[in-house]
């Protein structure tokens, strides 16, 4: 494991102490926690609670974790076992890592046993887009346990595997830990075994899990694997007598219908000599079979999850309607059934809960598609004149249903966003000249300048959606083009080691397409220092091998009243933007990107269409040169 050679640091344990004696914990790394064992009679069952993810949800989950504790404390279990993910996690700031360690262990504050953790990924992998960055392993090891353990409660072992151990920074157990399991499968002295870990590697075709399952059946105690990560409640086949399932979440985000597995749940084991059960419950609800759901059943949903958006969605955008009109806007829907085996049922309709006034002709579509079958279907969109819009674009949602293997209707829905086909000219007006130092007034020197929003597209997991942005363009009938941003961003961040296709950084993008209708990138880095403040961006390319762009002149500044909002403003050749063509080739597909990272793998981004879907890139044509 990559953090194995660590110094072993002084253990100091956070969790509940019931017991004077010490959980003996056969650790696979090092780590500075320790655990109390828990406390049990020979002469009664052991009843051990498990919890499941609690990541990519809204902070309303943690309310949904602090409910399953209060249940899980009334049911008075030996001890309690995690599933992973714990942290959000995904960050290059140690503080946030922290911050998010310290929400989650009030919220398991109240229990009164012990309580040891798996790792998951969201606890371990770094905030970038390597595996080298070995920050959150530690943290982990410093405030949750060791990435791999084992332990004995009374006549039964428990395993707790590190499923993100695997080459290149991909799930699976590596090479040390495979040598570590060995040891510890070699001194087993129990009646059970049971073993836990986040990814389900064995529903991973990449893993090694079939050397690990050779190794348990081995043992002739191995009951079941137990694992998370998927957020769906699950029971795979039984394979060689142990038992397989992934539970779902514990305050996360549910993936799926609850008949799909997607429920906010917890496990409890119980072992009573010879046998043993796991039970599932609902948090605020009922118990339910341990085989309510069945991974055949689930692997269909997850195919509705993957479609692509060329299978189920628009065919192309909407005109842009700030401020405008729109009547009986056509549109063409595909829809297609990714089921080989079996008809499904599908509604389409507007998201009704966005504010944006749309409304879709018909108001509900339905249809019937044979397994395999795609279909395309015309509708109309309007949306009356409005001065104060609120600048949402529509969402569809695309409600999926199909029959399980039980003859229970399982619902799954695809949402889609309409991106808007903006056509904006750009006349050539008399301006000032000016600084661009960022410190004039917000509007200086832009009286008449078009003027657009920037939705926002892509939205990092689990934080809220931020709100929208917006841009001014100006153009005085040169070579050059000006630009000026208003953008909510609380916290700003540049980070060296951007790839072309993952940019960590506050950064504004500038995408157009070429006659040949190839993409060219330009990356500008408002809150950047010195040199490399402007680059060309290559395809399939770290940024250290970006050209440095010349002419490029860029401030940025805080909002003098709100400073949670950033103002950037900048000018540049608008050849670098559009290419060398731009002023004999009108039309111009572009995209204007604002990419918001706050220190995580994932970033916010405001554009006026996502960046993949070039149908919906804004229309750019120029007026008469000023003379």
């Amino acid at each position: 494991m990559r953090a194995l050679a660590a110094a072993l640091m002084i253990l100091a344990a956070w969790g509940p102490s019931v017991s004077a004696q010490t959980l003996a914990m056969n650790a696979g790394t090092p780590t500075s926690v320790e655990f109390a064992a828990p406390e049990v009679l020979a002469s009664e069952p052991l009843r051990i609670a498990i919890l499941s993810d609690r990541t990519m949800g809204w902070p309303e989950g943690l309310d949904v974790l602090r409910a399953a504790v209060a249940e899980v404390v009334e049911a008075s279990p030996a001890m309690v076992l995690t599933i992973g993910d714990m942290v959000n996690g995904y960050t290059r700031h140690e503080e946030d890592w922290l911050a998010e360690f310290e929400e989650w262990r009030e919220c398991v504050a109240p229990l009164d046993v012990p309580l040891v953790p798996v790792a998951g990924n969201h606890d371990t992998s770094p905030g970038t887009e390597g595996i080298d960055d070995p920050m959150n392993e530690r943290l982990f090891q410093e405030h949750f346990g060791p990435l791999c353990g084992s332990f004995d409660v009374g006549r039964t072992h428990f395993i707790l595997l590190y499923s993100e151990d695997g080459p290149s920074g991909r799930s699976g157990l590596g090479e040390e830990q495979m040598d570590w399991l060995a040891e510890d499968l070699a001194d087993l002295d129990a009646d059970h075994l049971f073993v836990l870990m986040h990814t389900p590697l064995f529903d991973r075709e990449w893993s090694n899990w079939d050397e690990v399952h050779e190794m348990l059946v081995e043992t002739g105690i191995a009951r079941a694997v137990i694992a998370g990560h998927v957020h769906t409640f699950q029971r795979f086949p039984d394979r060689d007598g142990i038992a397989y399932w992934t539970l779902g979440v514990t305050g996360g985000e549910s993936m799926s219908a609850p008949v799909l597995g997607g429920l906010q749940h917890w496990a409890l084991l119980t072992i009573d000599g010879d046998d043993w059960d796991l039970e599932i419950k609902r948090v605020g609800g009922d118990w339910i079979p341990n085989d309510d759901v069945l991974s055949e059943d689930a692997e269909l949903a997850s195919r509705f999850r993957w479609v692509r958006p060329w299978e189920v969605g628009p065919l192309g955008p909407l005109p842009y309607a700030l401020r405008q009109a729109v009547d009986d806007a056509p549109l063409s829907l595909i829809v297609t059934n990714p089921l080989d085996d079996r008809p499904v049922s599908v509604e389409i309709a507007l998201e009704t809960d966005r504010g944006d006034q749309w409304v879709m002709e018909p108001r509900v579509v339905t249809r019937s598609l044979a397994p395999g079958a795609s279909e395309e279907i015309a509708v109309t969109f309007s949306r009356p004149r409005d001065d104060e819009p609120e600048e949402v674009e529509p969402e569809l949602d695309f409600t999926f249903t199909f029959e399980d293997s039980r003859g229970r209707r399982c619902p799954v829905t695809v949402e889609r966003r309409l991106p808007w086909l903006m056509h904006h000219r750009i006349l050539a007006q008399r301006m000032a000249e000016r600084l661009v130092d960022g410190y004039l007034g917000p509007l200086d020197g832009w009286e008449g300048a078009l003027s657009a929003g920037l939705p926002t597209w892509n939205t990092a997991p689990w934080e809220t959606r931020e709100p929208g942005g917006t841009v001014r363009i100006k153009w005085t009938g040169t070579d050059e083009i000006s630009l000026f941003f208003k953008i909510f961003d609380e916290r700003l961040e540049d980070y060296p080691e951007n790839q072309s296709d993952t940019i960590l950084s506050d950064a504004v993008v500038l995408r157009s397409l070429s006659v040949s209708a190839e993409e060219q990138a330009i990356a500008i880095f408002p809150h950047r220092e010195g040199s490399r403040r402007a680059l060309r961006v290559l395809p399939d390319t770290p940024e250290s091998q970006w050209p440095e762009l010349e002419g490029v002149e860029v401030a940025a500044r805080p909002h003098n009243v709100r400073p949670e909002y950033q103002m950037i403003e900048m000018e540049l050749p608008i050849a670098l933007w559009m290419g060398e063509d731009w002023y004999e080739r009108p039309p111009i597909p572009v995209n204007i990107e604002v990419h918001d990272n706050d220190g995580r793998q994932f970033t916010d981004i405001r554009s006026w269409a996502p960046s993949w879907s070039p149908f919906g890139w804004a229309v750019v044509t120029f007026g008469p040169r000023a003379r």
